[in-house]
């Protein structure tokens, strides 16, 4: 079977920085976790797998087709970036329903996803309100589940848990896990918090300066860093 998404030797080139040699696949029910410090490139990996930035061809593939070219309407990937941006002149609901109108569903298929959806991310009390309403965590919830009512192929998440209360932090990260859990959707998420990375567990990829250091299972990149930028990072093997 092929993978949902893979990348091979990836190069992108940004005003001074790159993104170099990235290579790496993502299955069907996958979370993958993107660990590094700030600026080494995590949220520009996840702004070129969403199509905000030309590759070559030959390098992008989903579901073993060349996507380099496509646009990202046709990635079917949804993306929550950091800041959200959720689009204020709508309520929440509106903005939950927005890419369901570009869906070939019945207006029934339509209202059930957004129901069942609604639902797993809690948010019904919210349907009414503006976003500049919102506390942090609501618009990260809301920003999700405007991602996920349209059954994206892949879910990417950058900072989910920047800009939310300490105090509500264990909450999110039951919320990601359940999600998952629930849904199966393939999904990246990016952090530069070594604890938050060990707690989703999964399979982690650990990011330096444009490169990918080493990618595999979480707990085995805790246990047995391959790099000395590695272990420094997580903290001598996080033990």
């Amino acid at each position: 079977m092929a993978p949902l998404l893979e990348l091979r030797n990836l190069t992108v080139r940004l005003n001074g920085f790159a993104l170099q040699g990235i290579s790496l696949s993502l299955m069907r029910g996958d979370y993958l976790v993107l660990l590094g410090p700030s600026g080494c490139g995590k949220s520009t990996l996840l702004r070129t797998l969403v199509g905000a930035y030309a590759v070559e061809p030959g390098v992008l593939f989903l579901e073993g087709e060349d996507a380099g070219a496509l646009p990202p309407h046709l990635r079917r990937i949804g993306y929550v970036a950091q800041s959200v941006d959720l689009f204020p002149h709508m309520d929440v609901a509106a903005n939950i329903r927005f890419g369901l109108a570009y869906l070939p569903l019945t207006a029934q298929e339509k209202r059930l996803q957004f129901e069942r959806i609604v639902e797993l991310l809690g948010v019904r009390a919210l349907l009414g309100r503006s976003p500049a309403n919102l506390s942090g965590g609501e618009g990260k919830r809301v920003a999700m589940a405007r991602s996920l009512v349209v059954s994206p192929r892949a879910l990417l998440l950058d900072e989910p848990l920047s800009g939310i209360d300490e105090f509500a932090r264990p909450e999110m990260l039951r919320t990601l896990r359940m999600l998952h859990d629930e849904l199966g959707t393939a999904t990246v998420h990016v952090t530069h918090d070594r604890d938050e990375a060990r707690r989703i567990g999964g399979r982690c990829a650990v990011m330096r300066a444009g490169k990918i250091e080493q990618i595999g299972a979480t707990e085995e990149i805790f246990r047995a860093p391959a790099t000395p930028f590695v272990a420094e990072f997580l903290g001598k093997g996080g033990e």
